[in-house]
């Protein structure tokens, strides 16, 4: 089995890719939506039923995001052993959305206004896996499906999705059909 984590901004295409991709491998798969359950079992294959949140302020409580942080390591840690290290040791390729890295590109996103060094430290300390998968596109592409983001918000977050230095990193140009890019990224699994 493989744990491969799909990064990127809202709009960029993970869901379809992960869609994609799932459908791609001969074995057995596991999904889940930026942390995975502690205990239950992941879902096979992305669901588009993912409900869309509003966007929280970009202040708040240093000290209560340093706290949420730190409960996301206690929580993140715990699912991956109770969850999807399993599901790796039985075969399955597991395919998560984001992981804990929107911590690093999108802090307020998840109400983390601490030090972004300590953010970094925190999710290196966290386990990590096989392989991380930035999808990229046009900030204009990536605007048309996502109209509340400016393009220039946009930009900086292709940017810093597509520069993680934590496990190996693929980049994957989400312009491309997702079939072509899961088959892509298939190919590279198995060789490796």
């Amino acid at each position: 089995g493989r744990f491969v984590v799909v990064v990127g901004p809202d709009g960029v295409g993970k869901t379809t890719f992960a869609t994609a991709l799932t459908a791609r491998w001969a074995g057995p798969t596991s999904y889940f939506h930026f942390r995975p359950a502690i205990r239950g079992i992941m879902a096979k294959t992305p669901s588009n039923t993912e409900q869309v949140r509003p966007k929280p302020p970009k202040e708040g409580s240093r000290f209560l995001g340093v706290l949420r942080l730190g409960a996301a390591w206690v929580r993140f840690s715990i699912a991956y052993y109770l969850s999807i290290r399993p599901a790796v040791r039985r075969g399955d390729l597991v395919v998560g959305d984001r992981w804990a890295y929107g911590y690093l590109v999108q802090p307020y996103s998840h109400r983390y206004y601490g030090p972004r060094w300590l953010a970094r430290v925190v999710v290196r300390l966290m386990p990590q896996p096989d392989r991380i998968v930035a999808l990229t596109a046009s900030r204009v592409v990536v605007h048309k499906r996502k109209q509340e983001l400016s393009e220039e918000e946009i930009e900086l977050e292709l940017d810093a999705w597509s520069s993680l230095s934590f496990a190996p990193l693929t980049v994957l140009d989400a312009e491309r059909p997702p079939h072509e890019m899961a088959a892509d990224l298939v190919e590279t699994l198995t060789q490796s």
